[in-house]
Order: structure tokens, then C-alpha cells, then sequence
């Protein structure tokens, strides 16, 4: 169950200690050569579990894969809010998400559910922030599901971003690749990224329930 005061994500996010996922600051937009990636594909039964899941709980993969990401923020770099650009099918604007970043003993795996399908539901809906350029100019993390476009045709990485998750079907298996700018990232930060990311979806596939 999701507590009282974390009932929707403004309520959490307009007290919470925003976080800073960078390791360094830098010029803001990317330079030739420093847009490097780690790719980390889910392996067939992760794709399955991703799958099987979303059914069951009847959530879209892409709020699975959100939900993820902040429970794997709030393992690798601490807990709090993190300005993230959504983009949910490849090509669309951006829009400015908070998304909450909490370890399991503050929020369950459900509660991380039910604030991503929130929070991806405001996206779609255009409630929240669309934006272009310079207005997105303070967010570094962009959350980019691609879906079933190939990749190849999709926009060029981090487009001004720091990082980069963008996640994509190939084959049948969802790929997911983070992308980084190697002047605000250290490689060791975003193989961490990659490593934990695995182990909070397991953790939300199989722990959450049906709730939204």
C-alpha cells in the first residue's frame, strides 16, 4: 500500500530533497566524442517476468521500466526527487516528470508502481510539462521507450542530457541502453546504473500487486 502522505507524487516531491545523479558538473550539451552508452539488455526470462507483469497488473511496460529506474537512483546514488524528460514513444516532446527515488523500506513495490503509472498517466493525458531546447535545460536524466521502433530511427542520444535510458524491443527482448556523457559521468557510475537496474525490476515484477 502506498502511505498517506506519499498518496501522489506532488505531494512527496514538493518537500523531498531533489538529488543530484551527475557525478560532476560540466558545459551543458554534448561535445564530439563524450556520448558513450552501456548496453544491458534484459535476457529472455527478464523480458517475460517484464511482460507477464505488466498483464497482470495492468500497467503499460514503460511504467514498469520508470519504476525501476527510481527504485535503482535511490539504490545507487541515495533517495529523494530527480527532474527526468519522459518521452514514451520514441518521437514525441519531451515533458518534465518528478520522478521519486525510494528504497523499498519507504515505499513498497507496489507504491513504486502506482507512482510511475501516476506520473506516466499525467504524460499522456499532457498534463505535465512538454517542453523543448533550453526549457529542459536543467533536467540531465531522459527516460526514452522507444517501444517497438527500431532504434535506429529513433532521435540521436542525450539530445543535451546527461544520461540517457532508452529502451527499445529487438528480437523479441527488451534492450535498454544508457546513454552518458562522459564529462559529467564516470563509466564506473553508469555500469552501476546498469547492474542494479535488473535487480530492482525483478524486485517490482514480483512483489507488486494489482492497483491501479
Amino acid at each position: 500500500m502506498v502511505a498517506p502522505h506519499l498518496a501522489t507524487p506532488h505531494d512527496f516531491a514538493a518537500s523531498a530533497l531533489r538529488i543530484r545523479v551527475t557525478d560532476r558538473d560540466a558545459v551543458r550539451g554534448i561535445e564530439p566524442g563524450t556520448a558513450e552508452r552501456v548496453s544491458a539488455p534484459l535476457d529472455t526470462v527478464l523480458t517475460l517476468e517484464l511482460d507477464g507483469a505488466a498483464f497482470a497488473l495492468g500497467v503499460a511496460a514503460d511504467e514498469l521500466l520508470l519504476a525501476a529506474l527510481g527504485r535503482t537512483v535511490a539504490r545507487t546514488m541515495g533517495e529523494g526527487v530527480v527532474a527526468v524528460d519522459v518521452v514514451r514513444d520514441g518521437r514525441s516532446v519531451p515533458a518534465r516528470v518528478d520522478l521519486i527515488c525510494l528504497g523499498e523500506r519507504q515505499l513498497d513495490a507496489t507504491g513504486m508502481v502506482v507512482m510511475a503509472h501516476r506520473v506516466l498517466t499525467e504524460v499522456s493525458a499532457g498534463r505535465a510539462d512538454g517542453h523543448l531546447g533550453d526549457r529542459g535545460a536543467d533536467v540531465d536524466v531522459l527516460f526514452n521507450y522507444v517501444g517497438t521502433t527500431p532504434a535506429r530511427t529513433a532521435t540521436p542520444p542525450l539530445v543535451g542530457h546527461a544520461l540517457e535510458l532508452r529502451a527499445y524491443r529487438d528480437g523479441g527482448l527488451m534492450q535498454v541502453d544508457w546513454w552518458f556523457d562522459s564529462n559529467r559521468f564516470d563509466h564506473a557510475t553508469v555500469q552501476e546504473f546498469a547492474e542494479q537496474f535488473p535487480f530492482a525490476l525483478i524486485e517490482l515484477t514480483s512483489e507488486a500487486t494489482p492497483s491501479v
